[in-house]
């Protein structure tokens, strides 16, 4: 090689130092994760440039408004700046695309600046690709790190991975650059959650016992043997006296997760009278679930139910303005329980009234109710 070509050659050597110096890149990583939202970031400062720089996203799904952008970074001068610009591009170097969907035309400032100056005084100043922020009259330089939060940011359409050029100035025209740096995001969609939770519906029964007041004035009679299969009127030691009321019930527990709450509804299993002996029944009173009425206190003999649950579906409270309202069981179900939201244990009693006169014939009268539970999903 003769001494002109090494002259050359030292001289191109010697012109490109300082980009190799340039391209001494220290790479970091800032993963922030939100309900249902993932951001990735990694940031390439540049020596003598930015460094420490992160940018964090509210929400980095495709097409989102509103969203905040949140640059914290550490500028390497001390000359006073007065304006910042952080440019979103779909490649790290060279010309700048703006991705479609991308803009910055509505930001505001979240907040002042902390760490860049002054600590009031900043405005946004808005353009479509880029997020800006200017004070002319700053007089005090950068401190310590600094943080930079954008408000009204519209997100890129598409999933990918974008580019923010950061750049600090000296002048509020963006003329004179003192720090640069980029930060690389990438726009995802949101993580979808989903949870299968099983419908469910408790129902139970238990004999409420004697001597028990189970609605209002009204008490279960002290001859009752009252289980969660079966009610029984009267035993061998304490027989049933003739025109006098007896009653006897259940008390039934719910519980559902069902959004509509739930329904109980009780039906005689006989077709006629439910209570029979034979050929022969105790007439089933004449009240109707949506219309009961006071059973009489003279000499009749019937068969009625009752419930002491005020908040039934239609007039909510048929069965409780007054203690003493009862019906007729027929093989139609009528609601005796009923709340229309989900419900840990909803306890209703449920009681059976039985009357008989001198000249109702002898022997065992036998009767069966079903009990309905149907909850609303």
């Amino acid at each position: 090689m003769s001494k002109g070509q090494l002259a050359k050659t030292k001289t191109i050597m010697k012109s490109r130092s300082p980009l190799v110096k340039r391209l001494h890149a220290v790479v970091a990583a800032v993963f922030a994760v939100g309900a249902a939202k993932l951001l990735w970031a990694a940031t390439i400062a540049y020596a003598g440039s930015l460094s420490s720089a992160s940018l964090l996203l509210s929400d980095p799904r495709p097409s989102q408004s509103g969203v905040s952008y949140t640059f914290t970074f550490t500028v390497a001068s001390g000359t006073v700046l007065k304006a910042f610009r952080a440019q979103i591009c779909t490649t790290q170097s060279g010309g700048c695309v703006t991705p479609p969907g991308f803009s910055g035309a509505g930001a505001t400032l979240g907040a002042q600046p902390s760490g860049f100056g002054d600590a009031g005084g900043w405005t946004s100043d808005p353009v479509a690709g880029s997020l800006q922020m200017v004070k002319t009259a700053n007089t005090a330089p950068p401190s310590g790190s600094q943080q930079i939060i954008f408000n009204g940011v519209a997100n890129p359409n598409a999933e990918a991975t974008y580019y923010m050029r950061l750049t600090t100035y000296a002048d509020a025209g963006y003329a004179t650059d003192v720090d640069s740096g980029s930060a690389a995001l990438v726009i995802v969609p949101g993580i979808t959650i989903s949870a299968a939770v099983d419908p469910t519906l408790n129902f139970a029964v238990a004999g409420i016992p004697p001597s028990t007041s189970y609605k209002g004035t009204l008490s279960t009679a002290d001859r009752c043997a009252d289980s969660a299969a079966s009610i029984t009127f009267g035993t061998s030691l304490m027989p049933l006296a003739a025109d006098t009321n007896y009653d006897c019930g259940q008390t039934l527990t719910t519980g559902t997760n069902g959004s509509g709450g739930y329904q109980v509804t009780v039906h005689g299993g006989n077709s006629g009278n439910t209570m029979k002996n034979g050929t022969t029944s105790i007439t089933d009173w004449a009240g109707t679930n949506g219309s009961p009425t006071a059973t009489p206190v003279g000499s009749a003999a019937l068969f009625a139910y009752t419930t002491n649950d005020p908040t039934l579906s239609g007039t909510s409270n048929r069965f409780t303005v007054s203690d003493n309202l009862f019906a007729g069981l027929n093989t139609t179900p009528a609601e005796v329980a009923y709340h229309s939201t989900a419900v840990a244990n909803d306890t209703v009693n449920v009681a059976y009234r039985l009357k008989f006169t001198p000249l109702s014939p002898g022997g065992t009268y036998i009767g069966k109710v079903v009990y309905t539970c149907t909850a609303t999903f």
